[in-house]
C-alpha cells in the first residue's frame, strides 16, 4: 500500500507500507528481504532508511521502505514507542569498515539499540552465523526486554544468555 503524506493536493513525500508478521522471524526475514534487493539504500547508504513499527504488544507490525531519517523522526513514525530504522553505512563498527546493514530501535527520538551485521563484500547478507543468527538475536533481545520493562523485571538479571552461545544452538 502507498501512503502519501502531505498538506492538501499537495503531497511531500510518498512510501511503500506493508504489514509484517510481528515476530523476531518475520522481522529477521523482512529486514533481509529488502538489504538484499534495495538499490535505495545501497546508493544513499546512511541517508535513506527502512522503518519497521512494532505496535503495542507485539501485535503486529509495519514496514515502510526508504525514507530519510528527519523525515522519520520528525513525522507522525517518530513519535512511535517502539521502531526500527534499517540503513546501510559504512565504517562505523569495529568489524565492519565497508557497508553493512546497521539496525537501529528507537522509542520516539531516543536510540534504545543498535546492531551492525558483519559486512559482506559481495553485497548479500544471507549467511546464517554472521547475518541471520546475530539479527534473530537482536530481535528476541529487544522482544524480551519490551515485555520485561512492561512486566518490571531487569532483562539483564533475567536473559542468561549470550549472543554467541545463540547463534550456535539457533543455526
Amino acid at each position: 500500500m502507498d501512503q502519501r503524506f502531505g498538506i492538501g493536493e499537495e503531497v511531500f513525500y510518498e512510501y511503500i507500507v506493508r504489514d509484517v508478521e510481528p515476530t523476531p522471524e518475520g522481522l529477521v526475514e523482512a529486514v533481509l528481504a529488502r538489504i538484499n534487493r534495495s538499490s535505495a539504500l545501497r546508493h544513499q547508504p546512511g541517508y535513506l532508511h527502512d522503518v519497521l513499527v512494532v505496535h503495542e504488544g507485539w501485535s503486529g507490525a509495519t514496514y515502510c521502505e526508504e525514507m530519510p531519517l528527519a523525515y522519520v523522526q520528525d513525522g507522525e513514525l517518530g513519535k512511535n514507542d517502539h521502531y526500527y530504522t534499517v540503513s546501510l553505512e559504512s565504517g562505523t563498527a569495529e568489524e565492519s569498515g565497508f557497508l553493512h546493514p546497521v539496525i537501529r530501535r528507537w522509542s520516539g527520538r531516543r536510540l534504545v539499540s543498535e546492531k551492525h551485521l558483519l559486512e559482506d563484500l559481495s553485497g548479500e547478507w544471507k549467511k546464517p552465523e554472521a547475518h541471520i543468527a546475530p539479527l534473530r538475536y537482536f530481535f528476541m533481545e529487544q522482544l524480551l526486554e519490551s515485555q520485561a520493562l512492561d512486566m518490571g523485571y531487569d532483562l539483564d538479571a533475567t536473559l542468561g544468555i549470550q549472543e554467541e552461545e545463540y547463534a550456535r544452538v539457533a543455526i
